[in-house]
């Protein structure tokens, strides 16, 4: 698959072959929001590893779009950033 597409300012998405996830990242002066983490701690890693074309700051938010576990399962690579997602995120998790 290609690597990031900056979709707005500082706005970037990338597409991952396996399920056909694009996972999104905002960077904000030292802040860093991915948006979905994927489906296994290591997909988790690969999001990180690929972080490093974009910047060298930590992931200090991770925004879960919704419950399913092709979004959420990576989300404990990333501590200590904070995770956010709607609250029945984490009963359908």
């Amino acid at each position: 698959m290609g690597g990031w597409v900056e979709i707005g300012d500082r706005v970037f998405v990338r597409r991952y072959a396996y399920f056909d996830q694009n996972i999104g990242v905002v960077l904000g002066g030292d802040d860093v929001m991915v948006i979905d983490t994927r489906s296994t701690h290591v997909q988790g890693r690969e999001i990180l590893a690929d972080l490093r074309q974009l910047t060298n700051a930590s992931v200090t938010h991770v925004v879960d779009s919704h419950g399913h576990f092709d979004h959420v399962n990576g989300n404990h690579v990333f501590r200590p950033a904070s995770i956010w997602g709607h609250e029945r995120c984490v009963t359908f998790m």
